[in-house]
């Protein structure tokens, strides 16, 4: 077999083991796969913006 035909089949050897790579994960589902009670609150400086059951973290008054 030549230098030629080698360089030729060479790009179809690469392009057949990607044909057998396949995508194993999955999107996320924004219903099912978040918490949203987790979330919740949420809070801009001193402001509360969304309340909840769960305590929020300290922010500072300014945070600028």
């Amino acid at each position: 077999m030549g230098i030629k035909s080698e360089l030729l089949i060479l790009p179809f050897v690469f392009l057949l083991s990607a044909a057998h790579a396949k995508c194993e994960g999955s999107f996320v589902n924004p219903i099912t796969d978040i918490c949203w009670d987790c979330l919740f609150p949420i809070s801009i400086g001193s402001m509360n913006v969304v309340s909840s059951d769960y305590p929020d973290t300290d922010n500072p008054a300014l945070p600028i």
